[in-house]
Protein backbone atom coordinates (compact mmCIF):
# COMPACT_ATOMS: atom_id res chain seq x y z
CA UNK A 1 0.00 0.00 0.00
CA UNK A 2 2.99 2.45 0.58
CA UNK A 3 4.75 1.75 -2.97
CA UNK A 4 1.08 2.35 -4.24
CA UNK A 5 0.33 5.67 -2.49
CA UNK A 6 4.39 6.46 -3.60
CA UNK A 7 3.21 5.65 -7.08
CA UNK A 8 0.51 8.27 -6.64
CA UNK A 9 1.88 11.33 -5.03
CA UNK A 10 4.93 11.00 -8.18
CA UNK A 11 2.33 10.37 -10.49
CA UNK A 12 0.89 13.67 -9.66
CA UNK A 13 4.39 15.80 -9.06
CA UNK A 14 5.16 14.84 -12.59
CA UNK A 15 1.59 15.34 -13.90
CA UNK A 16 2.20 19.03 -12.88
CA UNK A 17 5.68 19.70 -14.25
CA UNK A 18 6.16 21.17 -17.83
CA UNK A 19 9.04 20.67 -19.98
CA UNK A 20 9.04 24.16 -20.40
CA UNK A 21 7.97 26.45 -18.38
CA UNK A 22 6.18 28.86 -21.75
CA UNK A 23 5.44 31.47 -19.05
CA UNK A 24 9.53 32.25 -19.20
CA UNK A 25 10.23 31.89 -22.49
CA UNK A 26 9.91 34.59 -25.44
CA UNK A 27 7.97 33.64 -28.67
CA UNK A 28 9.73 34.02 -31.85
CA UNK A 29 8.40 34.10 -35.25
CA UNK A 30 10.19 34.22 -38.32
CA UNK A 31 8.30 35.25 -41.70
CA UNK A 32 9.99 35.72 -45.21
CA UNK A 33 8.84 38.88 -47.65
CA UNK A 34 7.98 38.73 -51.04
CA UNK A 35 9.06 41.88 -52.69
CA UNK A 36 10.54 40.32 -55.98
CA UNK A 37 7.74 41.26 -58.34
CA UNK A 38 7.30 37.64 -58.85
CA UNK A 39 5.57 35.01 -57.30
CA UNK A 40 8.10 31.84 -56.63
CA UNK A 41 8.23 28.63 -54.43
CA UNK A 42 10.79 27.92 -51.64
CA UNK A 43 12.12 24.75 -51.06
CA UNK A 44 14.37 24.06 -47.57
CA UNK A 45 16.61 20.77 -47.98
CA UNK A 46 17.85 19.15 -45.00
CA UNK A 47 22.11 18.00 -44.89
CA UNK A 48 20.73 14.62 -46.42
CA UNK A 49 19.33 16.93 -49.67
CA UNK A 50 15.66 15.11 -48.58
CA UNK A 51 13.33 17.81 -48.49
CA UNK A 52 11.93 19.83 -45.23
CA UNK A 53 9.56 21.99 -46.68
CA UNK A 54 8.08 23.58 -49.93
CA UNK A 55 5.75 26.85 -50.05
CA UNK A 56 4.94 28.95 -52.74
CA UNK A 57 4.82 32.52 -51.82
CA UNK A 58 2.77 35.26 -54.26
CA UNK A 59 3.67 38.61 -54.97
CA UNK A 60 3.92 41.37 -51.78
CA UNK A 61 2.78 38.23 -49.92
CA UNK A 62 4.50 37.47 -46.59
CA UNK A 63 4.20 33.80 -45.01
CA UNK A 64 5.79 32.55 -41.45
CA UNK A 65 8.64 30.13 -41.94
CA UNK A 66 9.21 29.32 -38.05
CA UNK A 67 7.93 30.12 -35.18
CA UNK A 68 8.75 28.50 -31.04
CA UNK A 69 9.61 29.48 -27.65
CA UNK A 70 13.41 30.29 -26.33
CA UNK A 71 14.80 31.19 -22.95
CA UNK A 72 15.36 35.01 -23.35
CA UNK A 73 18.85 34.56 -22.28
CA UNK A 74 19.90 33.19 -25.24
CA UNK A 75 20.23 34.61 -29.29
CA UNK A 76 17.62 34.23 -31.14
CA UNK A 77 18.29 32.78 -34.17
CA UNK A 78 16.14 30.90 -37.26
CA UNK A 79 15.82 27.63 -35.47
CA UNK A 80 15.95 25.75 -38.18
CA UNK A 81 19.52 26.51 -39.80
CA UNK A 82 20.15 23.86 -37.48
CA UNK A 83 18.46 21.66 -39.83
CA UNK A 84 19.39 22.80 -42.90
CA UNK A 85 21.79 22.30 -45.66
CA UNK A 86 20.14 24.45 -48.68
CA UNK A 87 16.80 26.92 -50.17
CA UNK A 88 15.87 26.51 -53.34
CA UNK A 89 13.32 29.87 -55.07
CA UNK A 90 12.38 28.94 -57.84
CA UNK A 91 10.48 32.06 -59.91
CA UNK A 92 7.41 32.06 -61.43
CA UNK A 93 9.43 32.70 -64.74
CA UNK A 94 11.60 29.44 -64.25
CA UNK A 95 15.11 31.63 -62.60
CA UNK A 96 16.16 29.72 -59.61
CA UNK A 97 17.84 31.36 -56.66
CA UNK A 98 20.12 28.35 -54.16
CA UNK A 99 21.63 29.20 -51.01
CA UNK A 100 23.18 26.96 -48.58
CA UNK A 101 23.69 27.19 -45.34
CA UNK A 102 26.73 29.78 -44.50
CA UNK A 103 28.93 27.05 -42.47
CA UNK A 104 28.75 24.47 -44.86
CA UNK A 105 31.08 25.27 -47.68
CA UNK A 106 29.82 26.86 -50.72
CA UNK A 107 27.84 29.32 -50.01
CA UNK A 108 25.66 32.47 -50.91
CA UNK A 109 26.69 35.19 -48.22
CA UNK A 110 23.95 38.04 -49.91
CA UNK A 111 20.74 38.18 -48.25
CA UNK A 112 20.53 34.61 -47.13
CA UNK A 113 17.01 32.98 -46.01
CA UNK A 114 19.48 30.24 -43.61
CA UNK A 115 21.35 32.78 -41.91
CA UNK A 116 19.36 35.03 -39.13
CA UNK A 117 21.48 38.00 -39.54
CA UNK A 118 19.66 38.76 -42.34
CA UNK A 119 16.28 38.72 -40.25
CA UNK A 120 15.34 41.92 -39.28
CA UNK A 121 13.47 42.44 -35.99
CA UNK A 122 10.20 44.92 -36.37
CA UNK A 123 8.39 43.29 -33.10
CA UNK A 124 10.54 43.42 -29.80
CA UNK A 125 8.76 42.96 -26.22
CA UNK A 126 9.16 40.61 -23.51
CA UNK A 127 6.83 37.98 -24.91
CA UNK A 128 7.33 38.27 -28.72
CA UNK A 129 10.27 38.59 -31.05
CA UNK A 130 8.98 39.37 -34.55
CA UNK A 131 11.65 38.81 -37.44
CA UNK A 132 11.24 39.17 -41.43
CA UNK A 133 13.45 38.42 -44.06
CA UNK A 134 12.44 40.31 -47.60
CA UNK A 135 13.80 38.86 -50.77
CA UNK A 136 14.18 41.67 -52.69
CA UNK A 137 14.19 42.55 -56.85
CA UNK A 138 18.14 42.18 -55.91
CA UNK A 139 17.67 38.93 -55.60
CA UNK A 140 15.50 37.69 -58.31
CA UNK A 141 18.25 39.48 -59.86
CA UNK A 142 21.21 37.30 -58.91
CA UNK A 143 18.75 33.95 -59.85
CA UNK A 144 19.76 32.37 -62.83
Amino acid sequence: MKTFKFLIIICFLFSNCDETDKGNLVNYKFYIKNETGKSFSLSLFKQNNSLFSSTSINIDSIELLDEGFLDPGFDIQFSLTKDLDSAEFIFSDGKKLVQTYFNRGINDTINNVLSSSYFKMSNSNEITKTFFFTLSENDYLRAK
